[in-house]
């Protein structure tokens, strides 16, 4: 991993009313999860520069949410080919998994899982650099290997440039003080026969204080194909908001939003455990209590069945050995 900064002061100075910063209270820690719904579609980014207005209003994605859970590398099956990762994600779409290394100002890809492939990077790829304002840039570079439906070397450069500020509007409502980061990168896999090439040009709306990205738009193409647009629209209200885990343990709620009417409670446990599960609608009266014993070391699952649930926000707690996790869970 090797990083250039860039901080352009004298625009700082000249449009100082414009103070938006991001710091690591943007990034997501273990036991957060966040979901998403992904479309294909041709959509417009709008401009650069500072007091900007983006209006993405009338965006519609039907797509099946996709839920992101963030966890401990020891909670997951292949934290032995990671072993420098102190963070990792499960995506639902795929049951594939990211690993990285998460430090107060970096967050830095160092593997990926997935069932058609796996990706071991022991020179990482740094996604998010922080503190970061407007006009903020820095590149990175990366290495490492991939195996599985294809097999070779992997590298790329990645440059970051946060381009924009200004008010974001969202189907979800209209968002102040923003920072637009511009993405652009080329990766190549080489696998001693030839070489598939592809470049990305994306951008992410972040506010500060708020983890994660509420929009983004990811524009790519491979060996020169058409560009083909992507649009991810972030759901900021699910995060598990109370969490004494164990950092060897994990516990996830997905579905989330609930699939028709379903949800898996999927705990990790390091010993032979009494679990109980609780639910509780938005006013905090109990709706479910469920409670397993001796539930042998190992991964566990539970089938949510909330079909019959009235829709909206309920809370999800998990309690073990004097340990206790609840996140949010919405049912549509």
């Amino acid at each position: 991993m090797k990083k250039i900064y860039l901080t352009l002061l004298a625009a700082s100075i000249s449009f100082c009313g414009y103070s938006q910063t991001l710091t690591a209270s943007n990034y997501y820690i273990i036991g957060d999860v966040v979901t998403y719904k992904e479309d294909t579609q041709t959509i417009s980014e709008g401009a650069a520069g500072q007091g900007q207005t983006w209006n993405f209003a009338n965006l519609v994605i039907n797509t099946t949410p996709t839920t992101e859970t963030y966890m401990a590398p020891s909670a997951t099956p292949y934290a032995s080919s990671f072993p420098n990762s102190n963070l990792a994600i499960l995506k639902s779409s795929d049951n594939s998994y990211l690993y990285f290394t998460n430090t107060t100002n970096d967050l830095t890809v160092t593997g990926i899982h997935s069932t058609s492939y796996v990706a071991n990077y022991p020179n990482g790829e740094t996604v998010l650099s922080l503190p970061a304002s407007y006009n903020t840039s820095f590149t990175d570079s990366f290495a490492g290997t991939i195996s599985g439906a294809i097999t070779g070397s992997i590298s790329g450069v990645v440059n970051y440039t946060f381009d924009g500020t200004g008010t974001l509007i969202l189907p979800s409502g209209t968002y102040t003080n923003i920072l637009r980061n511009h993405t652009q990168f080329t990766q190549v896999i080489n696998n001693g026969i030839g070489t598939l090439t592809t470049n990305g040009d994306n951008y992410d709306w972040y506010k500060p204080g708020v983890k994660g990205s509420l929009l983004a738009i990811i524009n790519s193409s491979a060996n020169g194909s058409a560009v083909t647009t992507k649009v991810k629209l972030f759901d900021q209200t699910i995060t598990a908001i109370e969490n004494n885990l164990p950092s060897t343990e994990s516990f996830s709620v997905y579905p989330n939003p609930a699939q028709n009417g379903i949800s898996n409670l999927q705990l990790n446990l390091t010993e032979t455990s009494n679990v109980t599960f609780t639910v509780y609608n938005s006013v905090g009266e109990l709706v479910a209590n469920n409670t397993f014993n001796k539930i042998a070391k190992g991964k566990f699952m539970y089938e949510l069945n909330a079909t019959n649930y009235p829709k909206g926000l309920y809370f999800v707690s998990l309690s073990t050995n004097g340990h206790k996790c609840t996140q949010k869970l919405v049912v549509e």
